[in-house]
């Protein structure tokens, strides 16, 4: 909080009690007990709050600026800004009511009352709440507040696979097949409430600091029940999902997607942790990506870590054959082999 000046002391405290987040009464009375210093302006004032976890930086610096509307949302309180996606922001906040933390995330503003982000988020919402998998973000609540429609999930700490691996390098291989087992069990479970995810990727799987993975965010998900609506929903001929873990017959036909289209993005996932980069990663035109998806066979991937065993290799290869009937039927399947190696492997390699 090294910014300039915005307010006195007392314009802060009178903010923070604007703000509904707490009771700025008893703060005042604590204020000549504190160092002159502390309470000469507002800057100090606050970094003194966030250390004593009165408030969050985050709220903090929303104060600063004079701001007290947009930290409670609901029973919700607004503790920290965790991402922006397509259709909506997501946010750490605490649920008052249920006394725990929880990730928030809210239809942005330029998508309220457009039909199509309507209906999307909505779907969303939906199967997210059909839905319950160790390695699935719990889904807490569904609701509108203000004519504001929310999603409430489970907060998971940690950081999602890009970032791990950016800061922390190649995983041991027995951590990769633990975290894919995961995510391959987690598809199996919405697999068979007929979810296709049709968006896995490194930034949509969470690793959490007692190195267990979570896949995330069902924005993109096809929903078999749905299927009636899915033009209206996506759009006509839209190609859903992340060109660095596309299907081949995704590309052609998203609304198509099924389960082997989903074990295809999840062996160019498990390509990725293997390898630290994608299997056309260098490619860079999205039409030349897709054409490589189609048509290509990645690079070795003995080549690029040696220590990688021939049958997790003979896995890959399977999971990224070109054509849905050359994969593995069930990601149940994935999953077994998976773990059947994790089971095998040297904790340390």
């Amino acid at each position: 909080m090294n910014r300039p000046e915005a307010c006195s002391a007392d314009q802060f405290l009178q903010t923070l009690g604007q703000s509904g987040l707490v009771n700025s009464q008893p703060i005042r009375e604590l204020l000549p007990t504190l160092p002159a210093e502390t309470i000469a302006s507002a800057v100090p004032l606050a970094r003194h709050l966030v250390q004593r976890n009165v408030i969050t930086l985050y709220q903090a610096k929303h104060l600063l600026r004079g701001q007290h509307d947009g930290l409670l949302f609901g029973k919700y309180e607004i503790r920290d800004f965790l991402g922006k996606g397509g259709m909506g922001r997501v946010y750490l906040a605490w649920d008052r009511q249920a006394d725990h933390p929880c990730a928030l995330k809210v239809l942005l503003p330029s998508k309220q009352g457009h039909e199509r982000s309507m209906l999307r988020f909505d779907r969303e919402r939906i199967i997210t709440q059909k839905l319950s998998h160790p390695a699935l973000a719990k889904a807490y609540e569904a609701d509108e507040w203000d004519g504001v429609p929310y999603l409430a999930l489970e907060y998971i700490p940690g950081s999602n696979l890009y970032h791990w691996m950016k800061a922390n390098g190649l995983p041991p291989l027995v951590m990769v097949c633990r975290w894919m087992a995961s995510i391959a069990s987690a598809l199996a479970h919405a697999h068979s409430a007929g979810i296709i995810h049709r968006d896995l990727k490194a930034s949509n799987v969470m690793i959490r600091p007692d190195g267990q993975a979570k896949l995330l965010d069902l924005g993109l998900a096809r929903w078999m029940e749905d299927d009636h609506r899915e033009e209206e929903i996506m759009g006509h001929r839209r190609i859903v999902g992340s060109f660095d873990y596309i299907a081949p017959e995704q590309c052609a036909n998203s609304a198509g997607a099924n389960a082997q289209s989903d074990i295809y993005s999840l062996g160019c996932l498990l390509y990725f942790a293997l390898a630290g980069r994608g299997p056309f990663v260098d490619i860079e035109s999205t039409r030349d990506k897709i054409h490589a998806h189609q048509t290509l066979a990645p690079p070795c991937l003995k080549s690029l870590r040696p220590d990688v065993p021939a049958g997790i290799v003979s896995l890959v290869a399977n999971m990224t054959a070109k054509l849905p009937a050359d994969r593995y039927e069930h990601a149940t399947e994935v999953a077994e082999i998976l773990a059947y190696w994790e089971s095998r492997l040297d904790p340390n390699s």
